[in-house]
């Protein structure tokens, strides 16, 4: 599992929220050994069979489809504006809400986009890491 703290002044926004994989760190899901319904952030009891304790960790996909997005113009302290906000439709059958690198004029619904591990906050000198999606560059 990733640790929380990353470095001297950054740390994981949620280190529950990935796991360590070979290609780097990756989301940390669930998938319910009886139904098999995937979860994000994990879950140790499955919504849709009720089963306790039947949840294994998975790594998720680390490119999904955008579902739907917003490009916020004043946003909250520690973020610099615009930016754009998303939710990505990974693979699995999760749906996960991220902030979207690049420009947001050129977003699209549907586009494929792919998972980066980055900065998303500065708060009190500590930079934030969490997941980021950004288009898939063909």
């Amino acid at each position: 599992m990733a640790e929380n703290r990353t470095g001297d002044n950054t740390r994981l926004i949620n280190e529950k929220w990935f796991t360590q994989t070979r290609g780097g760190l990756a989301l940390a899901g669930s998938r319910c050994g009886t139904c098999g319904r995937v979860y994000f952030p994990r879950k140790r009891v499955c919504t849709q069979c009720f089963q306790i304790d039947q949840m294994e960790s998975v790594a998720l996909s680390s490119r999904g489809r955008l579902y739907s997005f917003t490009v916020v113009e004043a946003g909250p302290a520690g973020f610099a504006t615009p930016y754009a906000v998303g939710y990505v439709d990974l693979p699995e059958g999760v749906r996960v809400f991220a902030p979207l690198e690049g420009d947001p004029e050129a977003l699209a619904i549907g586009m494929e986009l792919e998972m980066t591990v980055g900065p998303v906050k500065e708060e009190n000198g500590v930079t934030i890491i969490g997941q980021r999606f950004r288009p898939v560059v063909k």
